[in-house]
């Protein structure tokens, strides 16, 4: 919710509400305690403005560190999932104990204020084009979405997503359809060879690890881009050839 200084009446009890709904901005609260006993009524009706949704204020954090570029939107993560460590997580991407303090953070100190809240906590939102978080600025792996090839280390060996990565259900890709790949125009015999040695490197494709760390995605994808444009590697594929 965010403050208002007006006399409307709250949605649930009637009393005086100073505090609307951040989203819709047409639901009056006198207290987060009653606009949850409202919600399971009130989202039904809840639509963002359409000033909101052509508010274009995430296309400027839009490029990757390999140059590709997210072409969806950031959304703030406000739905509950489970971490892969069993614990339940709330609003803004955070345990569920700690989801109300942040939310109200957001309402009362950024005013509701989705870009602003983005510089202070990038986790808290997806890209809607790839399922990711929104700190990793590391590519946009679309698998086949994108108007340019993916960029992802599968998509370059020509290769579909592994079931053990797909079928992983996170804040970041739950409810969105996502494709599992892999984008054909990415393959890459070269850019291949040094994806399956780095993730080797880096353990990325064991089956029993918790998950893909991110900063090991961006140091491989970063080892690629350099080995793309080596004189030494050229050199000896073309030796190869």
């Amino acid at each position: 919710m965010s403050n208002q200084n007006t006399n409307n009446k709250c949605e649930n009890c009637g009393k005086i509400a100073p505090q609307q709904c951040s989203r819709c901005k047409n639901a009056y609260y006198c207290s987060i305690d009653c606009q949850k006993t409202k919600w399971q009524e009130h989202k039904k009706v809840c639509v963002v403005p359409e000033k909101i949704l052509n508010n274009t204020w995430w296309k400027k954090h839009a490029k990757c560190d390999d140059g590709s570029l997210h072409e969806g939107r950031l959304e703030l993560i406000s739905w509950k999932s489970i971490s892969e460590l069993g614990e339940e997580i709330g609003w803004g991407n955070v345990i569920i104990k700690e989801a109300d303090d942040l939310r109200e953070k957001f309402e009362k100190q950024f005013k509701g204020d989705e870009e602003k809240f983005y510089k202070y906590r990038p986790e808290a939102f997806r890209w809607t084009c790839c399922g990711t978080s929104g700190c990793c600025k590391f590519g946009c792996d679309h698998h086949g979405l994108g108007s340019k090839p993916c960029s992802c280390d599968f998509c370059h060996m020509g290769e579909p997503i592994p079931d053990e990565i797909y079928n992983k259900k996170t804040a970041e890709n739950m409810g969105l359809k996502l494709p599992r790949g892999p984008d054909k125009r990415s393959f890459n015999p070269q850019q291949a060879a040094i994806a399956k040695m780095m993730r080797g490197l880096y353990g990325l494709d064991d089956k029993t690890a918790s998950g893909i760390i991110p900063e090991a995605v961006s140091k491989v994808k970063s080892f690629s881009s350099a080995m793309k444009h080596s004189t030494v590697f050229n050199n000896v594929e073309l030796k190869k050839k």
